[in-house]
């Protein structure tokens, strides 16, 4: 087609028998690449095959995959990176009444580099997406019937040779089935349900996971009864999805819904080739001219005879002249439409160290309207996940920041931790009836001792900052029950201060904080 819809050409691929299904579609610089299913009549097993077209239609090379006695579907292929494809579907043996989750690595020339079957072989499992993650795994979605015979969602990842790192089941959301998954960003991917099994009205449903599978957020929408088929991903974070709805009409009308990364709705939009047949989008791009869309599609009657259909809309999803204003799209407001709110605690915010200790600290992340999330340690590292682990090997104040995303907007919540080198102090540290007032202190401060260490006939006391340095000591013969101590030397930060006396050594910590 020319940039108006005007048909330049048209070609037909294969004999009468034969039957292809295209999945998808990739421009090169100088061919196609068209990715999909293959029989050879209608009642042969299914193969899967790579071809590449010039730019007027012809033929250059087609290739086929999969074992001709086994059944091969791929409802996904996404582009990876090293010059790769990942096919993601559902397999089977011949004869077999089960499927498994298929997935395998095809580079651009249609060389297999790897493939693989996933799940339980006594069960149906079914492949529906595969996304690339930063450091080279993948995370692959479907659905699983292992729990109850319920179909429920399925979560897998993979190293880059793939092999099963881990998987999930969703058990508590029966009859569900992951049908795509999207990458967002580095840490957060939108899964999508694009019904609910024996629902009324076929319940959508998307969730929002890290890369570990936790996930951030869902949400079920009920549009009349509809289907989602697929979605796009635009520039300023927002996501179109795209499916059919029916909604007290005879037959099913195309369906839009662009959210926020966090499922928002922005607006919804149905649209139809011809109301008294099935209308459907197959799939949509955004346009590089200006900032509408363009999706295409089938329209049929009930006797599967139909019409390819193409329509362009703008960027709010309207069709007609009347309404057609490209430059008065969307703009997401940050102070009004739902923003991010950043918030996290500490279980604790001091701990202390000795060699060769690593401190293991779990984040605890209680933001709100909130899509994706990138905590940054003061390490030098960076974790992309909801609740993330850590394990701190170094004594030091360290400076933990949570930023919280939805679209373009962020918000950031901070916290210092507090790791105190207690190395080759093996004493009783905070369990004990010392105390320190006022704690936190701008300059001067009171220990108050307890009895067992006030009747010693003397005592050292000992000062140590966060990185086990001693910075005060002093002698006191037969101490006072409070003993005064000028703390306007010391810089702000955390402190251990300890009382050694005879076989009694106990600490206490200060903050100092003008």
């Amino acid at each position: 087609f020319d940039s108006i819809g005007n048909e330049l050409w048209t070609k037909v691929y294969g004999d009468t028998l034969e039957l292809y299904f295209a999945e998808e579609m990739f421009l090169r610089d100088t061919n196609i690449i068209i990715i999909g299913e293959y029989m050879k009549t209608s009642s042969s097993p299914s193969q899967l095959f790579m071809a590449w077209y010039s730019f007027v239609g012809n033929q250059v090379a087609i290739k086929y995959y999969g074992n001709p006695l086994k059944q091969e579907s791929v409802p996904s292929v996404t582009e990876i990176s090293d010059s790769a494809f990942l096919f993601v579907g559902s397999g089977k043996e011949l004869m077999a009444s089960t499927s498994d989750v298929y997935v395998a690595k095809v580079d651009l020339d249609g060389n297999l580099i790897w493939q693989n079957r996933y799940g339980n072989s006594s069960i149906d499992d079914f492949g529906g997406g595969g996304i690339e993650l930063a450091n080279g795994d993948y995370l692959i979605a479907g659905a699983s019937n292992k729990i109850d015979n319920n179909t429920n969602k399925y979560l897998l990842r993979l190293d880059k040779d793939g092999d099963l790192l881990w998987d999930t089941i969703y058990d508590n959301t029966p009859d569900q089935r992951i049908s795509i998954i999207a990458k967002i960003d580095d840490s957060y991917a939108l899964i999508v349900n694009g019904h609910k099994d024996n629902a009324p009205n076929n319940t959508m449903q998307l969730y929002g996971s890290d890369m570990n599978g936790d996930f951030v957020w869902s949400k079920e929408y009920v549009f009349g009864s509809s289907k989602l088929w697929g979605l796009l991903k635009n520039d300023d974070g927002t996501i179109l999805c795209y499916g059919s709805s029916r909604d007290n009409v005879p037959s099913e009308r195309a369906f839009l819904m662009l959210i926020t990364p966090r499922g928002d709705t922005i607006w919804t939009k149905n649209y139809k080739y011809n109301s008294s047949l099935t209308n459907y989008i197959n799939d949509i791009i955004k346009s590089e001219n200006d900032s509408s869309y363009i999706f295409v599609g089938t329209t049929s009657n009930p006797f599967k005879n139909g019409d390819g259909w193409i329509r362009k809309i703008d960027c709010m999803g309207c069709d007609s002249v009347q309404c057609y204003f490209p430059d008065s799209c969307f703009v997401y407001d940050c102070e009004n439409d739902y923003p991010p709110v950043a918030n996290f605690s500490l279980a604790q915010d001091t701990f202390y160290y000795k060699s060769g200790d690593t401190i293991p600290i779990k984040f605890q992340n209680s933001s709100s309207a909130s899509a994706a999330y990138t905590w940054y340690l003061d390490t030098g590292d960076s974790l992309n996940l909801v609740n993330p682990h850590y394990e701190f090997t170094q004594p030091g104040d360290y400076e933990i920041t949570l930023v919280a995303r939805n679209v373009t907007c962020t918000d950031t919540a901070k916290a210092t931790l507090h790791i105190l080198d207690a190395t080759g102090i093996n004493e009783q540290i905070e369990n004990n009836n010392i105390q320190v007032y006022p704690n936190p202190s701008n300059s001067n401060f009171t220990v108050i001792l307890p009895n067992e260490i006030s009747m010693l006939s003397s005592i050292t006391l000992e000062i140590y900052n966060s990185v086990g340095k001693q910075v005060f000591n002093t002698y006191y013969s037969k101490p006072q029950k409070e003993l005064k101590l000028d703390g306007s030397q010391l810089v702000n930060g955390f402190y251990i201060v300890l009382l050694r006396g005879d076989a009694n050594v106990l600490g206490k910590t200060i903050l100092i904080k003008e």
